[in-house]
């Protein structure tokens, strides 16, 4: 495996230990100061993140090849359209590899942090 692959794979687990923490830390100060039940805390917090993380995860260009030019019939402004789009997407994937997986690496450990807690709280 490569060195960065490593930093890459150390940095995920820190960061998802270090956010199931966090959701331990916030479970054990609702059961005292509220009373709640802690599997129930745990269970919940973990839906907020796993949904949290799952919708973080979502990523792309919203303008997309669009449906809004059918049935026009401009057809060369349609068409210069979806290739500027593409153009652009093309474009993004150029960039550096290690800036979109840190930031890929950020919203997978928060949707795997919360998948953790969440099979915590089903073994309490």
């Amino acid at each position: 495996m490569s060195k960065s692959l490593l930093k890459s794979i150390g940095t995920f687990i820190i960061l998802s230990m270090l956010l199931s923490a966090f959701l331990f830390i916030i479970a054990f100060i609702l059961v005292n100061v509220k009373g709640y039940i802690l599997k129930d805390v745990l269970l919940i917090e973990s839906i907020i993140f796993v949904v949290l993380g799952g919708f973080a995860s979502i990523s792309g260009n919203p303008k997309g090849l669009s449906i809004k030019s059918m049935g026009q019939s401009n057809a060369q402004y349609s068409g210069n359209a979806n290739l500027e789009i593409t153009r652009m997407e093309n474009e993004k994937t150029k960039n550096d590899v290690k800036i979109i997986v840190n930031n890929g690496i950020g919203r997978i450990s928060l949707l795997f942090s919360g998948i953790v807690c969440m099979i915590i709280s089903f073994l309490v």
